[in-house]
């Protein structure tokens, strides 16, 4: 059976909420994220491996890559997956050196580590759900350190996304953006502009969405560095120093062209800081 492509997909809840750590260092801070609308919480317990981080976060993103690839071909698939680890690194642009295997057993303690708590509310009554982003994970290593192959099991909450389609496409530049907070920053973009032309946020609820510790001050800065860099696939950010806004744009030349004489706002779009 010829084998029929597949393209990278996260699921819709992690996009939106802050999930994975975008610290550099190993971070054993329990955070806690609302939701400004809906009120829906979720708590984030790290292990003693640190909590799970942004490019941990390549791993669910592989596992759902070879789930979807399995049922598109006809294959049987389940919530065990098999991971051959050199195909891994490929596929997410890694390094294959010896120090990359070291660091990918860490990424699976930390996933499996790592422990979300959510709250759900039910005729009054509030239940809290824990579990972890991997259920269970057996290596098969030849050697000290090369790891060869890799069975996990992921989560029902992730494993469900993938069956649900609750999920939406990432750019295949994804796993090329090498900053933490400009990985966060695409996805919030993937997630809120989507196919639009503009999206913009509060600056204080990007800060949120993003887990930041800084000052508004602080944050704004990082987000300066992020629009001159500009190197977000499909979307480029700019900041409405009036409002206090991060405006999301659309790459899309002729849609944004469109939307900015639709919505008679060029003099706004030509003041943004961008």
């Amino acid at each position: 059976m010829e084998k029929l492509p597949v393209k990278i997909k996260n699921d819709i809840v992690s996009l939106e909420y802050p999930i994975f750590s975008l610290s550099k260092n190993k971070s054993l801070l329990i955070r806690e994220y609302v939701h400004s609308t809906s009120n829906k919480r979720i708590k984030i317990i790290p292990s003693a491996f640190g909590a799970a981080t942004i490019f941990d976060k390549e791993l669910i993103l592989f596992c759902g890559y070879k789930i979807l690839s399995l049922e598109r071909n006809g294959y049987p698939f389940s919530d065990k997956i098999t991971i051959d680890t050199y195909e891994f690194l490929n596929f997410t642009g890694r390094s294959t050196g010896n120090n990359s295997y070291i660091q990918f057993h860490d990424t699976l303690r930390r996933l499996k580590g790592t422990i979300l708590e959510t709250n759900i509310e039910n005729g009054g009554i509030q239940y809290i759900h824990g579990f972890s982003l991997i259920d269970e994970y057996k290596i098969l290593k030849s050697g000290k350190n090369s790891i060869l192959r890799v069975e996990v099991i992921l989560s029902q909450w992730i494993y469900n996304a993938y069956l649900t389609k609750e999920i939406l496409t990432l750019s295949p530049e994804y796993f090329q953006i090498s900053k933490p907070l400009e990985r966060r920053i695409y996805e919030l973009a993937r997630k809120h502009c989507g196919k639009k032309a503009i999206w913009k946020c509060q600056l204080s609820i990007i800060k949120d969405k993003c887990a930041s510790t800084q000052s508004d001050r602080h944050f704004r800065a990082e987000i300066r560095k992020i629009i001159k860099n500009n190197n977000l696939p499909d979307y480029k950010i700019a900041l409405d120093t009036h409002r206090n806004h991060v405006v999301f744009i659309t790459r899309n030349t002729k849609l944004l062209s469109h939307e900015l004489i639709k919505s008679k706002i060029l003099d706004w779009y030509g003041n943004l800081e961008k």
